[in-house]
């Protein structure tokens, strides 16, 4: 038997742990900027980045600024170092679906002053809330299907969105006349 030789390792390095989650900076709308990041992932040294398709951005590091595209996808990022990839952790990107335009808006079209009216629209597929206007010196705010509103001295009109998240449709109006009291003689 030869003298044994010893080796003395001072180091032993490890394939990254899998990424915890990864965090947007905002919603994720289409065509639009933002970033995402992670905590930094034990023995990673640098870090690889996909994203859907028609999405653009690049990125080594634990955070990665991306142009979106029109494209739902995930984006996924796993740690890398000398000793190969780690698995990797996605987040799914989903946006929320365009909206339309309310139908109509239910209601009177001519009231009195002073008087509380009540104007209603069907509910939109893919809303989750409603932009509601009313002419200059009517009172009432909603974000709902309805809006109760007190009737001020000048006519106009009262208009309702759709929205969400990423979009916002053209609004519904309805022509509004204020009526002033007509006193008995």
């Amino acid at each position: 038997n030869s003298v044994a030789r010893l080796l003395a390792i001072t180091h032993i390095n490890y394939v990254p742990v899998a990424p915890g989650v990864i965090h947007p900076s905002g919603t994720a709308c289409p065509n639009t900027t933002l970033t995402y990041t992670i905590t930094a992932v034990p023995y990673a040294t640098s870090y690889n980045w996909s994203l859907p398709s028609d999405w653009n951005g690049t990125s080594t590091s634990t955070s990665i600024t991306v142009t979106t595209g029109s494209l739902n996808g995930l984006v996924t990022v796993y740690g890398i170092n000398g000793c190969g990839n780690g698995p990797s952790n996605s987040l799914q990107v989903t946006f929320p679906g365009n909206v339309s335009a309310p139908v109509s808006i239910n209601g009177n079209s001519s009231a009195c002053v002073g008087t509380h009216q009540t104007y209603t629209i069907s509910s939109v597929s893919n809303a989750t809330s409603y932009i509601w206007t009313v002419p200059s010196g009517w009172n009432g705010t909603s974000t709902t299907t309805s809006i109760a509103t007190t009737v001020g001295t000048a006519s106009g009109t009262i208009t309702a969105k759709a929205h969400n998240t990423c979009f916002t449709s053209s609004a519904t109006t309805l022509p509004v006349t204020a009526n002033s009291a007509t006193p008995v003689t």
